[in-house]
């Protein structure tokens, strides 16, 4: 059970650039929605032509190749080429595994699911060994990344990294010690209604930056955001 459940978690957050929750990437966030319209034909047709692509889309050919060179330039679309007789060669858009990801995942409500079954397993030890595995998955996966050699140094990689990922977060200092500030929960859909994503959320930073990081303000208690301060 152990590695089942967390490794699925681990998998959701590691494999979206996010931790658990809804979200944009930059490159979906940049994408219009002709962009999307697109993207969704070529998960239901396969690939096509360009003059296929005009068929469906009714715009023109110019407009098409406009669309494709942008999904291309963002590595979403990719061309190849189809011999067709004795004629030239054709080309076919289709979608990367990159484009694939980009729209109609369900994945927040995935981990919002198992993260309420993992916390109606009856065994208290059971049940905190499954989340201490997939916090520390989690941040094993972070700390490749993370770079310093003072917990200061480390607090701000890992901040950027969060950063990156559409997550605002600030490094300030308080008292002398370096204070992460998260302005927006990476968790929305957990921890809006349970307290203990904030609990998970402070072991991960902790174990991010080798140190020990205590939460000193909490949405759940009315501040406007969570903060971690390095100890």
């Amino acid at each position: 059970m152990k590695n089942g459940i967390g490794d699925i978690i681990v998998n959701l957050n590691l494999t979206r650039p996010r931790y658990l929750g809804p979200r944009k990437t930059n490159i979906t966030a940049q994408l219009s929605q002709s962009d999307i319209t697109l993207i969704q034909l070529l998960m239901r047709t396969g690939p096509l032509t360009i003059s296929q692509l005009v068929d469906h889309l009714g715009i023109t050919a110019t407009a098409v190749r406009q669309r494709l060179s942008r999904l291309q330039e963002a590595a979403l679309i990719d061309r190849t080429h189809s011999p067709d007789g004795r004629g030239r060669p054709s080309h076919h858009y289709d979608l990367t595994e990159a484009g694939r990801r980009t729209v109609g995942d369900n994945l927040a409500d995935l981990a919002c699911a198992l993260w309420q079954e993992i916390h109606q397993i009856p065994d208290t030890q059971i049940r905190k060994s499954v989340v201490d595995g997939a916090i520390r998955r989690m941040a094993d996966g972070y700390s490749r990344r993370v770079i310093g050699d003072s917990v200061e140094e480390r607090l701000k990689s890992a901040a950027q990294i969060f950063i990156e990922r559409d997550i605002p977060i600030t490094v300030e200092k308080k008292d002398g010690l370096p204070v992460l500030r998260v302005l927006q929960c990476p968790y929305p859909d957990l921890a809006k209604d349970d307290h203990r994503v904030c609990e998970m959320e402070k072991q991960l930073f902790s174990q991010v930056i080798g140190g020990p990081v205590d939460l000193c303000q909490c949405r759940h208690n009315g501040d406007s955001c969570c903060t971690f301060q390095a100890e």
